[in-house]
């Protein structure tokens, strides 16, 4: 599934469940990156202050992999910006993945990021995969894979991932679509939010996109269909599931994760680790239609 990932490390238990995940998902090459905040305010920007800081970084990054006894690369990189300097290694070390830890702070068992972390997913220049805290003490290779589907362009990236994910880990893979009255619906049909015909035929077009899904993910895969708030359903589903896949929301910079509500909220709420896909290069641009019911996989 993944060639070459990046593992954001910060010495802290976060960094330690980042790369217990990246050792679950099996990436032929891996590099722990310990990005570290360098303060611009001089006069503490000597070189003797840079070079301090840097040999501290090393250590640190190279204490861990020796700890755990990884075949890993390892660099240390300051920058007024962690995130920045996250996403530059990616793209400089042509990776096609980020792994994250939570932060220390969140609540147990599930996701919480940082200012870091929400700044790398958001941006990032490939897949980033984030870890719930304390997934270091129950790591082990996904067995169940869940993943967001509405048939559009990002929902079809994200069950690309999570079809290779499953066919390589020998997992098994559930298709979810959430629907629901939109909300911003026109007039008539917020007068009509409980006509069942309505509702029959907003089931009827999710089951429909569920099944275009279905078609191409194989034969051992299987739907579910569910009628809520999007990112609520999915965070509910997390707790029966080793890895659930997003994709990233509808417009934004081509091949760049851009976090909507819904990915947004998962990576807070769910209790297993979340994959976030970027946007295909051959998605349309544009914002999503207010009414579009698949908002709640690919944002």
């Amino acid at each position: 599934m993944f060639d070459h990932l990046i593992v954001g490390i910060d010495g802290r238990d976060g960094g330690r469940d980042a790369v217990a995940l990246a050792r679950a998902l099996a990436p032929k090459r891996m590099t722990l990156v310990h990005a570290y905040a360098l303060d611009a305010a001089p006069p503490f920007m000597t070189t003797d202050f840079l070079g301090a800081a840097q040999a501290e970084a090393d250590r640190t990054v190279e204490t861990l992999r020796d700890e755990l006894d990884l075949d890993a690369d390892t660099v240390a990189i300051g920058d007024r910006s962690p995130a920045r300097a996250i996403q530059q290694a990616a793209t400089e070390r042509e990776a096609d993945g980020i792994v994250l830890g939570s932060a220390h702070h969140g609540a147990l068992s599930r996701l919480l990021l940082g200012d870091v972390g929400r700044a790398v997913l958001n941006d990032a220049p490939c897949a980033v995969v984030v870890a719930p805290r304390g997934y270091a003490e129950q790591a082990a290779p996904p067995r169940r894979i869940a993943v967001g589907y509405d048939d559009g362009p990002e929902a079809r990236a994200a069950l690309e991932v999570a079809r290779a994910a499953a066919d390589e880990l020998g997992a098994a893979l559930t298709l979810v679509n959430v629907w629901d009255v939109p909300q911003a619906a026109v007039p008539e049909a917020m007068y009509l939010a409980g006509d069942e015909e309505l509702l029959r035929v907003l089931r009827d077009g999710a089951q429909e996109r569920l099944d275009a899904g279905l078609a191409t993910a194989g034969p051992q895969a299987k739907g579910v269909l569910e009628r809520g708030e999007p990112a609520h359903v999915l965070a509910e589903l997390s707790e029966h599931q080793d890895l659930l896949v997003v994709g990233s929301r509808g417009w934004g910079p081509v091949r760049r994760i851009m976090l909507g509500s819904t990915s947004d909220r998962l990576v807070h709420r769910a209790a297993c680790p979340v994959l976030v896909v970027p946007r295909p290069d051959d998605a349309e641009g544009g914002a999503p239609a207010a009414s579009d019911a698949g908002d709640q996989v690919a944002t």
